[in-house]
C-alpha cells in the first residue's frame, strides 16, 4: 500500500509541478514502451479518449489522480510520482 501521509508542505503551485512533472514522465514511459491505450483503459475501467486526456493533462481532479497512480502501478512504472511513499 502507497503511503500518502504528508511528508512536507508545498504550494498549491509546487503541487502541481510535482503532479505534471510524474504525469509527463509517465506519459512518455507509455509512448516509449508502446503501451496501448486500450489496455490501459480495461485496467480502470474507462475510454482510450480518457486516456489520452489523462495523460495529457486535460483530466484533472481527485479522481484522474487516482486513475493515474493505479497505471503507474500497473505499468510498473519506476519514475517520479507524485506519492511520496513510493
Amino acid at each position: 500500500m502507497v503511503d500518502s501521509s504528508i511528508k512536507e508542505k508545498l504550494t498549491i503551485p509546487e503541487a502541481w509541478a510535482r503532479i505534471n512533472y510524474a504525469r509527463n514522465e509517465f506519459a512518455t514511459y507509455v509512448k516509449t514502451n508502446h503501451i496501448p491505450r486500450e489496455e490501459l483503459a480495461t485496467v480502470i475501467g474507462k475510454t482510450p479518449q480518457y486516456i489520452n486526456k489523462l495523460l495529457a493533462g486535460t483530466e484533472k481532479g481527485v479522481a484522474a489522480q487516482i486513475n493515474l497512480q493505479k497505471l503507474m502501478e500497473y505499468t510498473q512504472f519506476n519514475g517520479d510520482n507524485f506519492y511520496e511513499g513510493r
